[in-house]
């Protein structure tokens, strides 16, 4: 459905507001929100995006985000509370982890959820902390006082069933994480992974800082993804401002995303090759990748090209010498790179553990998964 089409629709049923060019917001009561978030699955055919919390002083405000992805626009429907969320489980695929770091960094209870436990609030934490909370100071830390009870990991039973649990330490250079495998003979019935270890306060962190620094804030949330965050900050302020960048900027914006999902990409093809053992080409890729991070530093004085999207414009002047050197870069990249595609191809025994690895067949999806689950994958796909 057209945006104008479902302003006109949803006119006749809710008092909405139009904000943005593509977004529609809707206050809704507490109690009908399960019902309304239905209703836009089912009539409007929206999507669950995500969902989030506003410390409105007074009372808290939550707001579940969907969207139309086909043509781009979004709803967000909102309902006051006191001291408690609405689950959407059963309802909207992977809601739950929404619900549970909102209760966890908010205080809010979970009303009606299958599953509510802790996800951010580690055992180490003070259990009454809520660092979302407005009148929770921006200086103040969680102190170590391990007053959470223990994390309840998800459990199967049978002949030959066992657990493997791998992490939160890891030989890697990943934020910590732990894996715990539920196994029965040689398949791995359930996979439970459990993050936040290293949880880093940057909401709380952007809240305190100046709008005109704050793109140097988001490009530290993920330190491989710099440029993809800052672009996203970017994007954010511009369509605040309902300002439009010119066209090459946008051009130099995409090279430079490319740089970085290229790298990216290298690293991903060594990670599988090391994690089948097959160290040889893991280091020709990782090798490839380090070439990449060279000429992101000489064409931005960056190897994660930090600082050169900003509101607005861009930080970086793309000279004739510049774009010289990375398509001789990118052209020595490639030609490498396919080469060692071949060598490791032609390894048996590295296509021994690839080739039915990681193969989910379609049937197998279908009894597997619950019907949202199995909706939210199948659209992904």
């Amino acid at each position: 459905m057209r945006f104008k089409d479902l302003i006109k629709e949803l006119q006749n049923e809710y008092k909405l507001q139009v904000k943005n060019k593509n977004e529609i917001y809707i206050d809704v009561e507490k109690e009908n929100i399960r019902d309304v978030v239905n209703s836009m699955f089912l009539k409007f055919k929206l999507y669950f995006v995500a969902e989030f919390c506003v410390d409105n002083v007074e009372n808290f405000i939550i707001n579940v985000v969907l969207n139309n992805r086909k043509n781009g626009y979004y709803v967000i429907l909102r309902y006051k509370t006191d001291e408690d969320i609405v689950s959407l489980q059963g309802l909207a695929y992977q809601s739950e982890l929404f619900e549970r770091e909102i209760s966890d960094l908010f205080g809010l209870k979970i009303n009606g959820g299958k599953d509510t436990r802790n996800i951010v609030k580690h055992e180490i934490w003070q259990d009454n902390v809520y660092p979302l909370r407005k009148d929770f100071k921006f200086k103040d830390k969680v102190k170590d006082s391990y007053e959470i009870q223990e994390y309840r990991f998800k459990e199967i039973s049978g002949d030959g069933a066992y657990q493997i649990p791998v992490g939160p330490v890891h030989a890697g250079i990943i934020e910590p994480g732990h894996f715990r495998f539920s196994v029965i003979g040689e398949d791995i019935e359930n996979l439970e992974i459990r993050l936040m270890y290293k949880h880093r306060g940057i909401e709380k962190l952007c809240e305190n800082v100046s709008a005109d620094k704050l793109n140097l804030v988001f490009e530290r949330v993920a330190g491989e993804s710099s440029v993809a965050y800052s672009e996203a900050y970017a994007l954010l302020i511009e369509k605040l401002l309902e300002f439009g960048v010119a066209d090459d900027i946008k051009v130099v914006r995409t090279i430079l995303l490319e740089l970085e999902r290229i790298y990216n990409f290298l690293d991903d093809i060594a990670g599988i090759c090391v994690d089948v053992g097959y160290s040889y080409p893991a280091k020709k890729f990782s090798y490839l990748s380090e070439l990449i991070h060279q000429l992101n530093e000489k064409i931005s004085g960056s190897r994660f090209l930090r600082n050169t999207i900003i509101p607005g414009g861009i930080n970086i002047d793309l000279t004739k010498e510049k774009i010289s050197t990375i398509l001789e870069t990118i052209e020595n990249v490639e030609e490498r790179f396919e080469a060692i595609v071949d060598m490791t191809l032609n390894s048996v025994s590295f296509l021994d553990r690839v080739e039915i690895t990681g193969i989910v067949e379609n049937e197998v999806a279908k009894t597997s998964f619950d019907r949202s689950s199995w909706k939210g994958l199948r659209n992904k796909v």
